[in-house]
Order: structure tokens, then C-alpha cells, then sequence
């Protein structure tokens, strides 16, 4: 074990996703081990991602215990809806209870990976209301990424968007105007679509970026593994 990248994953409570893509990617990264704590969450509006995100110490609290090489605050609504400072903030406190681990969040993941593509401007697919996608619009364009076009699925329920069919999301992903875009992005960690990224980016010739992907691809980078991952897109394929 002592050879192991040991990265810690903050999911909320009812996210059935994020664990189940892991796995996939498992077998290609044989020395890294994830480690998941949960934050309660109730409603996915942008009260309950409030009152879950004050749970964040606690959770934080959990990882330090494995002396993790990363932690990752994985929500994407939960770590762009307060912009930069609301990113940052939740930043500072995984680091004041981690202090020897990097810290990072799937919004800065997907910064991270849309900068690593050369992607300015995107698609966005999002399982979120209008009110959480144009705050994840605001923040992609307070960091220069332009939005071409757009669409939100309005599920409210979490369990739900857990339980939509990937092939429904790559049928979404392809009413999008991508013509003009350098790449798609498909939010939110909770709705399964690693497995559509290669068929979508083959059919487009466009990059295409996950919050999942983005996430584990930043935690890897983070941690030092220099492992690339084949079959899940572009990104994965880089170090």
C-alpha cells in the first residue's frame, strides 16, 4: 500500500455515480485507491446545496484521516454556484484539515481540462434547473470560456438524474449547436456518461469533457500518477 496514490473523493449523499465510473477506470490505474466520504444532501436546489455544503468539514475531517494525496470536492453545482470565492473557499477548508494533501474541486477540475484541450468556447448539457445552469454559464465565462449553446433536463431529484439513461444523454448532447464550439461539456457528477464520451466526440470531432472524467483526470494529475487511461476520450488519454 505504500506505493498507492491514496485520492480522496467528496461526493453528496445521494450521488450513485461518481463510484461506479471510478470502477471503470479502475484496471487501467492499478496504484491509485479512491477513497469516497459523503456530504448529506436533501434537494439539489441552491438551499439544499448550501446546507449540504456545511458539511464539508466533516467530510474533509474523514479523508485526513488516510493522509490522502488529494482530496477532491466532487459536486460541480456545489463548487461553481458561489463563484471563485465560493471555489476557493471550499478550497481553504479541505486544506486547513489536510494540510499535506493537494486540494481541488470538479469545477476547477473542469477548468483544468477545458485548458488542457485549448477549449475556449463549449456545448453545455446539464441535468440542473435554468437557475443552476446559467450560474455554471456565469461561471465558465467569468473564466473566459464562452458558451454556444446550451440545455438544461430540469431534474430535481438526484436518484433520478442517477438513474438517466446515458443513451438519452449522448441523444441530448447531439440536439446541441456544437458547429462553432471547440468541445462539449456534459455537468454534473451524478448522471453516467463516460461511456458515451468516445462515441460523442467520434460523431462530432469535438473534445468532449464530463465532470466525472475531469475530476479523476485532476486528481491523477495531482497526485503525480502519470498514468493515461484509453477507451474514455481525449482527456484521459493525457497526462
Amino acid at each position: 500500500m505504500n506505493n498507492f496514490k491514496k485520492l480522496g473523493f467528496i461526493i453528496p449523499s445521494s450521488c450513485t455515480v461518481f463510484e461506479f465510473e471510478l470502477a471503470k477506470l479502475s484496471p487501467q490505474i492499478p496504484t491509485t485507491i479512491g477513497c469516497v466520504s459523503r456530504l448529506l444532501i436533501t434537494d439539489t436546489n441552491e438551499d439544499g446545496l448550501n446546507q449540504m455544503n456545511e458539511g464539508i468539514e466533516l467530510a474533509a475531517r474523514q479523508l485526513a484521516t488516510i493522509n490522502p494525496d488529494v482530496i477532491n470536492y466532487v459536486c460541480t453545482s456545489g463548487s461553481f454556484k458561489d463563484g471563485y470565492n465560493g471555489n476557493n473557499n471550499i478550497k481553504k477548508l479541505l486544506k486547513k484539515y489536510s494540510q499535506s494533501s493537494e486540494v481541488t474541486t470538479t469545477s476547477e477540475s473542469v477548468l483544468e481540462a477545458l485548458k488542457k484541450l485549448k477549449i475556449k468556447s463549449l456545448v453545455l448539457l446539464t441535468p440542473y434547473n435554468k437557475s443552476i445552469t446559467q450560474l455554471e454559464i456565469d461561471y465558465l465565462n467569468l473564466n473566459n470560456i464562452s458558451v454556444y449553446d446550451h440545455m438544461f433536463l430540469d431534474i430535481e431529484d438526484n436518484l433520478e438524474r442517477g438513474n438517466l439513461d446515458p443513451k438519452d444523454l449522448f441523444n441530448y448532447a447531439t440536439k446541441l449547436d456544437f458547429s462553432q464550439a471547440d468541445g462539449i461539456l456534459l455537468s454534473c457528477t451524478n448522471v453516467t456518461s463516460m461511456e458515451i464520451i468516445k462515441p460523442l466526440e467520434k460523431l462530432t470531432n469535438k473534445s468532449v469533457i464530463t465532470s466525472n472524467q475531469a475530476s479523476i483526470w485532476h486528481s491523477l494529475r495531482l497526485s503525480r500518477c502519470k498514468k493515461k487511461i484509453n477507451g474514455y476520450g481525449k482527456l484521459l488519454s493525457k497526462y
